[in-house]
């Protein structure tokens, strides 16, 4: 799977993952071998107004090793709940079959695994920032 030029791999190895929870190993780019794990919900919401309601989805990412054991940074940041996407969908939509919600689901996690992909480089420039100066 791929999102502009980040590419990863699905894992079924992964010890311990919950019902929702899937892994990626990242492929390519400066996080080359690092271990995404995503966690994805959904809720019910009712609209601010009217009857109508939508299915809330959430992406949550986190660098886990094999054992499925939340990593920290270099810098001891620790690498839990780091790329977080959400998309809200129509009840209405999925039950009339316009929005499918696996296409959907997919599309969210792609996102969280380019999310923490962005987020771990943010947390390494931020790191590097705080380096003394010589």
């Amino acid at each position: 799977m791929s999102l502009s030029n980040l590419q990863y791999t699905p894992r079924m190895d992964i010890p311990g993952l919950a019902a929702g929870q899937t892994a990626y190993t990242i492929d390519s780019g400066s996080n080359a071998g690092k271990i995404v794990r995503v966690s994805l919900s959904s809720v019910s919401e009712p609209a601010p107004s009217g009857p109508l309601t939508f299915t809330v989805l959430k992406a949550v990412g986190a660098v886990i090793d094999e054992n499925n054991a939340v990593q920290s940074s270099a810098f001891g940041t620790v690498l839990d709940n780091i790329g977080v996407q959400t998309k809200s969908l129509s009840d209405a939509a999925l039950d009339s079959g316009d929005i499918n919600i696996v296409n959907e689901q997919s599309e969210l996690i792609e996102d969280c695994v380019h999310s923490v992909t962005r987020r771990l480089a943010n947390i390494a420039a931020l790191a590097m920032a705080q380096l003394p100066q010589e």
